[in-house]
């Protein structure tokens, strides 16, 4: 078994994340920390490299050739094996920032052939159906937020892991922190109101390195993996200030986009007061969501009040037209001397201000984020119906077409409820449940 000292990584990723002289010069470069990204959520290992692990988003870093550790940043993130020879491979993945009541689907495919490192693997269809097993969580510093999958690759395979949450849930709630700025009590009474909240996750808005002593954001995932809570780490100007670009080995990708249930989550950063061309050019790629989603930034778009936003106020009202284009209907931000509130047109900036006695937390909840119907783009998405908002449902002029549901308006079968009661989670309209999810967003004192 071939042994991968850390040393390996530390020069690839500092290859990448200097682009200058001195990595003291490049703290401030938004573009830096973005182009890095997928430096440290990718490695390859294994004879000639014909193993790769993915993170997306995370960090990846490999202990030796059967076992790879892996951070994942985003709640609900997924991660991958490449097997690119002609047998099969055994790799244990030990994940952390996740909690162990979250089950893991696998799919398998084929490898594309840009990823197939023996000649022989385009010889042969390999996609198999993968086998993964959730072993029990390890008794490590992270506390509850780590679990093990052992992953079996067939050859010149992909298995692809993704975290989720239970399917039977009838809403899902995560928890936005406001910038602690090296408070350590307001980061305790913070994570204790994410738990009363019923908080699958945090996410620390930024300037959340408490102890400088310590290594980065450390004393932040320690309290909040005493509480089984994941964290998704943001980062703030003063983060940036000191060493940003260094900090996405601890972090991970700082500009991604996942999902809660089917609810579109986002998180730019805009901790540089900017968005680098590759922001703007990745931001145009998303493409537009029927159901509003949630965005996280460190900065706001723009200024108003005590909210300092970006330094351009033209690429600000630029963000905000994108994000509602896109469905982003909610911004989340923090910094401001006091928390406040603004709607730009369709989307609404809170700031959530920074840790102090008037500071607040965002308590955001999805309701019905499994929605009992399939996602689509279009209606050949669709085994029988129409795309309807993003949604696949059958089209009706009367409830004699939707038995046992009924005709909602708008001309589509939906089931019948009395109360949102029947509806498990979502509501009830005209005898109707809504069968698309909700999300709601409100901030309360800690």
């Amino acid at each position: 078994m071939r042994l991968r000292t850390g040393n390996r990584r530390r020069a690839r990723c500092s290859a990448a994340l200097v682009a200058c002289a001195a990595l003291a010069a490049c703290t401030d470069r938004v573009g830096d920390r973005f182009s890095a990204q997928s430096v440290v959520s990718t490695e390859r290992f294994g004879d000639d490299d014909r193993l790769r692990a993915v993170a997306s988003p995370g960090v990846v870093a490999v202990v030796d050739d059967t076992r790879v550790d892996i951070r994942l940043s985003a709640p609900f993130g997924s991660a991958s094996l490449d097997n690119g020879s002609t047998s099969e491979a055994s790799v244990t993945f030990a994940v952390s920032n996740v909690r162990p009541d979250w089950t893991w689907r696998a799919t398998a495919s084929a490898l594309p052939d840009d990823a197939r490192r023996d000649p022989l693997c385009s010889d042969a269809d390999y996609a198999q159906r993968a086998t993964v097993q959730l072993a029990e969580p390890s008794p490590t510093t992270t506390g509850t937020t780590r679990v093990e999958l052992e992953l079996v690759a067939p050859p010149c395979a992909r298995i692809v892991v993704v975290a989720e949450p239970p399917r039977d849930s009838a809403e899902l709630t995560f928890v936005v922190l406001p910038p602690l700025s090296g408070d350590t009590v307001a980061l305790v009474r913070a994570l204790d109101a994410a738990v009363a909240h019923g908080a699958a996750f945090v996410h620390a808005s930024g300037d959340s390195r408490l102890r400088p002593d310590d290594a980065p954001f450390s004393y932040l995932d320690a309290a909040a993996a005493a509480r089984s809570l994941p964290v998704v780490i943001g980062l703030a100007p003063p983060d940036v200030e000191r060493s940003g670009a260094a900090l996405l080995e601890y972090t991970g990708p700082t500009t991604w986009r996942g999902a809660l249930g089917r609810v579109p989550y986002l998180v730019i950063d805009t901790a540089s007061r900017r968005l680098s061309d590759g922001q703007v050019s990745w931001l145009r790629a998303i493409p537009t969501n029927q159901v509003h989603g949630v965005a996280l930034t460190a900065t706001s778009p723009v200024s108003f009040g005590t909210t300092v936003g970006l330094r351009s106020q033209l690429q600000g009202l630029e963000l905000v037209a994108a994000l509602a284009d896109r469905g982003f209907s909610d911004v989340i931000v923090g910094g401001a001397a006091r928390p406040d509130v603004r709607t730009f047109g369709a989307t609404r900036v809170i700031d959530l201000g920074r840790a102090s006695s008037t500071a607040r937390v965002a308590v955001v909840t999805v309701l019905n984020p499994w929605p009992d119907v399939d996602p689509c783009s279009s209606a050949t998405d669709c085994d029988a119906g129409s795309c309807v908002e993003g949604l696949c449902r059958v089209r009706c002029e009367t409830d004699s077409a939707c038995a046992p549901g009924v005709c909602a308006p708008g001309g589509v079968c939906a089931p019948a409820c009395d109360a949102a009661t029947d509806c498990g989670g979502s509501d009830c309209t005209g005898g109707a449940c809504a069968v698309e999810p909700r999300v709601t967003v409100t901030t309360v004192e800690f």
